[in-house]
């Protein structure tokens, strides 16, 4: 097994403990924000080749470029909080109007910070 492969291994199999880290960060950034985990991760079916998904819901709605800042910044942010810069995650940013829209698409979700967790 090559060494890109146990290294992948490794990530995917601790994603809980990087969510975590990736979770601080974003409680600095955007604190009333609710963030939950989809997508292979949450419906247990990850593969070499995944990602592990993070949605965060946030109040208002942010134009592209607000997202796309956004999630630099957290991925900037969370590795003070020992994330790896080069983590294998993908970042939805959602408002809480799209919420109802985007929940038709996902199987499962996992909350790693909601509103009520606060």
């Amino acid at each position: 097994m090559s060494g890109w492969v146990r290294h992948r291994i490794r990530y995917l199999r601790n994603w809980k403990q990087y969510i975590k880290a990736l979770t601080k960060s974003i409680e600095e950034l955007l604190p009333n924000t609710e963030v939950y985990v989809i997508g292979g991760a949450a419906e247990d079916r990850l593969t070499i080749l995944s990602d592990i998904d993070v949605l965060i819901v946030v109040d208002k709605p942010l134009t592209i470029q607000q997202r796309r800042k956004m999630k630099a910044d957290i991925i900037w942010n969370a590795e003070k909080h020992g994330f790896p810069w080069d983590y294998p995650v993908e970042i939805h940013i959602i408002s809480r109007n799209e919420l109802p829209q985007y929940l038709k698409h996902v199987k499962k979700l996992i909350p790693v910070k909601t509103k009520t967790m606060n």
